[in-house]
């Protein structure tokens, strides 16, 4: 089956089946990587590429990851393909989540080069040439990144969306802020957005420190209108853009199943971007 390689509907039945007999521990473990959008409570090192596909380092969920034939090791690491995209499936194997999360393991986005965003006017459009280079981003193949954008096919938007990733049939958008000159997070211009219609939001810093990030997801988790939104921070200097760190995975926005006006924006956004 090739490890799941371009996930077809039998390949994931399969990782149903493998998933649903998975020890107790190591199937918790799995649902609540999948339905928080992080890596929690659990030591060593993660790495995701921007397809999704997560590799985790020392983790002590390797054995049975691999045992089960769920994971692949590669290196040493264990290697779980597009990870992120077995949301749909294994959900209705998944207990309810209980209790909280204690620790956040950070992502690092693997794959990537240095992006120069100084000569090219702002991080936003440093981020937006790094996207369209790679072609593929969260969800599918990339076909347009719109920035600075306050309206799309007569839908206008209270405020500037910083950026909008148009990937596959979807749309992400984008709140970049320097929080290293800011007081302001932007979770307020994140839950406007999440009102726009949009299918998934990201949030972007600067990285500061491991501590002050973890604090911004918990602060995110807090807000349930923006429960499901993304967060990532750039390593960055003053001209480029050295690497992403992902500290959660953009899953649907949450407004989507809780207000028909939101839907319906989607809905109008989704004839745009496909028609």
């Amino acid at each position: 089956m090739g490890m799941f390689k371009d996930l077809g509907d039998e390949d994931y039945r399969t990782l149903m089946r493998r998933i649903d007999v998975l020890q107790g521990d190591v199937k918790e473990a799995i649902c609540k990587y999948l339905e928080l959008g992080m890596i929690v409570d659990t030591k060593g090192k993660a790495y995701v590429t921007l397809n999704g596909t997560l590799i985790l380092q020392d983790s002590p969920l390797a054995p049975e990851l691999i045992r089960s034939g769920i994971g692949m090791e590669v290196s040493g690491a264990v290697v779980l393909p597009s990870f992120f995209s077995w949301i749909y499936w294994i959900k209705p194997l998944c207990p309810d989540l209980e209790g909280e999360f204690i620790d956040v393991l950070p992502m690092r986005v693997f794959g990537i080069g240095a992006a120069p965003y100084a000569e090219l006017g702002g991080v936003e459009e440093g981020l937006a040439g790094l996207v369209k280079s790679i072609g593929f981003y969260i969800v599918g193949s990339v076909k347009d990144v719109l920035l600075r954008t306050w309206i799309m096919d007569g839908l206008t938007f209270d405020e500037n969306v910083d950026m909008i990733v148009i990937a596959d049939n979807e749309t992400i958008a984008h709140k970049y802020v320097d929080t290293r000159s800011s007081i302001h997070v932007g979770l307020s211009s994140m839950e406007r957005y999440a009102q726009y219609g949009f299918d998934r939001l990201m949030l972007v810093h600067p990285f500061l420190s491991r501590q002050y990030h973890a604090e911004v997801v918990s602060k995110i988790i807090s807000r349930k209108v923006i429960s499901t939104a993304g967060y990532a921070a750039l390593i960055m200097d003053d001209y480029e853009i050295n690497g992403i760190i992902m500290y959660k995975w953009p899953l649907i926005n949450y407004m989507l199943s809780r207000s028909l006006n939101v839907m319906q924006r989607n809905m109008q956004l989704k004839k745009f971007i496909t028609g």
